[in-house]
């Protein structure tokens, strides 16, 4: 996998990453976020909750190939409202 921009990984005009490497990216963000919150924490200054959304955001612009800001997504729908009913049409 090329080294470089995470969002050009993501939202690629050429290059697609596998399953796998998705897998692989989600891992390591998870293990970067761990680490930062065990050594800040020391100092009792770390709050997860922007740290959990903005993951979530991650994991779903990984596996719905749907930027955040993509057009679609105006004032009435979001990402994750998007997500919501593609499940409820699927399942």
């Amino acid at each position: 996998m090329p080294n470089g921009c995470l969002e050009k990984l993501l939202h690629p005009d050429s290059y697609v990453l596998d399953l796998a490497e998705r897998l692989n990216i989600t891992i390591d963000v998870a293990l970067a976020l761990e680490y930062l919150h065990h050594e800040y924490g020391l100092e009792g200054n770390v709050s997860t909750n922007g740290d959990v959304y903005n993951y979530m955001i991650l994991l779903l612009e990984m596996f719905t190939k749907k930027k955040l800001t993509d057009d679609m997504f105006n004032g009435e729908m979001s990402l994750k409202d998007w997500v919501d009913r593609a499940l409820q049409e699927n399942t």
